[in-house]
């Protein structure tokens, strides 16, 4: 196991990390100290996620992760073998991960569940970088895009 770069909890026992090798692991403090399931690296972000957050659903075993390879992935601890969703932070709006802008923070308001809202690391004029806030809409393949 490689150096965690952020753990969150949730209600239900679990915590996840997310490490500097690029994948994601959770654990169930009822069963120790070893993560229970790791992400393969081949289908997890490529370079650190600085945030991840857990949804709030029913099972209790989603969540989400954004890094600054561009990409924001939705995860369910249940089939931990790749992603259920992604979503590429392309401002062209063409889901180009060349064109993909990093983020550094990610936050989910449960009360409006198709909107996310993510700090993102742009580029200003006169090469100076600075952060700006985005919202989009966040969805999944089994609810049909319309998110939770």
């Amino acid at each position: 196991m490689t150096a965690l770069v952020i753990v969150v909890f949730n209600r239900e026992n679990f915590s996840m990390g997310f490490t500097m090798l690029c994948y994601l692991a959770y654990w169930d403090v009822r069963k120790g100290s070893q993560p229970v399931e790791m992400t393969p690296v081949e289908y997890s972000h490529r370079d650190p996620a600085y945030k991840t957050v857990w949804l709030q659903s029913k099972t209790g075993t989603e969540c989400f992760s954004a890094s600054t390879d561009g990409q924001v992935l939705w995860w369910d601890t249940r089939k931990f073998s790749e992603p259920f969703e992604s979503m590429i932070l392309d401002p062209t709006k063409k889901q180009d991960i060349t064109k993909a802008q990093g983020a550094m923070a990610l936050e989910y308001e449960p009360t409006m569940v198709s909107i996310i809202t993510l700090m993102r690391e742009v580029e200003r004029e006169g090469g100076k970088g600075g952060r700006e806030g985005e919202s989009g809409k966040g969805g999944d393949k089994r609810s049909g895009g319309r998110g939770r």
